[in-house]
């Protein structure tokens, strides 16, 4: 194995999609990569967002909380050989551990740090990565998952097993 392995989940933002997505100029991307760049998605974040208030309301009786976070984004390191059904690999065993969904996973192979800046010319070292938006509700109850710091390290665990990778120090 190579590459320490990590994931790190946030709330989902409302820039998530036009970064992931490339809709606006990132001065952090070297454009000539982005063609490198791969999708997968079965739903708009808006689309799935719906979905779950109207399942909270039928499942609990009432509105989702306005600081409820029910959409959560993933950011994945990756080696330069990982592929899409590498990371919908990723995506299955979650969904089958913790029951959390990705329905759009964003690998970019275009983000890094390096090239041409002031007259100095750097190599260009990228940051492989992927962002994967997943719904955090559990369809039962209708509330979000409340995972701790073991199921955290846990997911850490199965990451970096399912993407054969080092795992990295726990804390």
């Amino acid at each position: 194995m190579a590459t320490i392995s990590s994931i790190n989940f946030q709330p989902v933002k409302g820039n998530s999609t036009s970064h992931n997505e490339r809709s606006v100029k990132l001065d952090y991307v070297s454009p000539h990569l982005t063609k490198n760049n791969e999708s997968w998605k079965s739903e708009e974040i808006s689309t799935r967002f719906s979905s779950i208030a109207d399942l909270t309301k039928e499942l609990t009786g009432r509105k989702i909380q306005a600081k409820a976070t029910p959409i959560r984004e993933a950011v994945v390191n990756l080696r330069h050989d990982h592929t899409m059904e590498d990371l919908k690999k990723v995506r299955d065993v979650l969904k089958e551990s913790y029951g959390i969904d990705a329905f759009q996973i964003h690998i970019h192979r275009d983000e890094g740090f390096g090239g041409k800046k002031d007259n100095f010319i750097a190599p260009l070292k990228l940051n492989l990565h992927a962002h994967m938006v997943f719904d955090w509700q559990d369809k039962e109850t209708g509330k979000s998952f409340k995972l701790n710091r073991l199921d955290m390290s846990k997911i850490q665990t199965l990451v970096a097993d399912t993407l054969e990778m080092d795992h990295g120090q726990s804390i």
